[in-house]
């Protein structure tokens, strides 16, 4: 699919169903993180988000260990890595930099994106743009069916090969959790 919608449930942990253009549930994205912490403390802990298609199969998990900026690694459904990010949130109070490499550490994109995360896209070491994502837009024909005006929606490069696109899945779920205000 070239884009999706996701729906952020009101729920204390990060849930993204996520929906394609007709409007039908296509997978989701959940978190697991003792959600009765405060905030602080559950910024330092180890996270993990899982990606699921619509009939429950694991296609991707994502993981960040304990501390405060330790990497967020993207693992396919066999548990071998695919790809890295490590972010600079120290970096500047607008906006978040950092890298994504692959599972061997080769160099895929650089990340710079502002922190309100409103319309953002990754654009890959040779150019081309992984995806845009965007909170509070969305096509007048799928407006139709979405009707939440928060809405955020991703599309993708079309040619974006499948592990990129579980790739980007991770860095949109660990921007959303990571930038989240409290």
């Amino acid at each position: 699919m070239d884009m999706l919608v996701f729906l952020q449930l009101p729920a204390p942990v990060l849930h993204l169903p996520c929906f394609d253009e007709a409007g039908v549930l296509v997978g989701e994205i959940k978190s697991f993180l003792p959600w009765m912490l405060p905030g602080a403390i559950m910024n330092v802990l180890p996270k993990e988000w899982i990606l699921y298609d619509v009939q429950g199969k694991v296609l991707a998990s994502y993981r960040q260990r304990f501390g405060l900026n330790p990497p967020f690694v993207v693992y396919d459904a066999g548990e071998r890595n695919i790809g890295e990010l490590r972010a600079r949130l120290w970096g500047g109070m607008l906006r978040t930099k950092g890298s994504i490499t692959d599972g061997e550490g080769n160099r895929l994109a650089s990340i710079d994106v502002p922190n309100s995360l409103y319309d953002y896209h990754i654009t890959d070491t040779e150019g081309c743009q992984w995806f845009r994502f965007r909170k509070g837009w969305m096509p007048l024909v799928m407006g139709e069916k979405f009707k939440e005006s928060e809405s955020l929606t991703v599309s993708f490069h079309p040619d974006l090969p499948e592990e990129s696109r579980y790739v980007s899945l991770g860095i949109i779920a660990y921007f959303l959790t990571t930038l989240r205000k409290e």
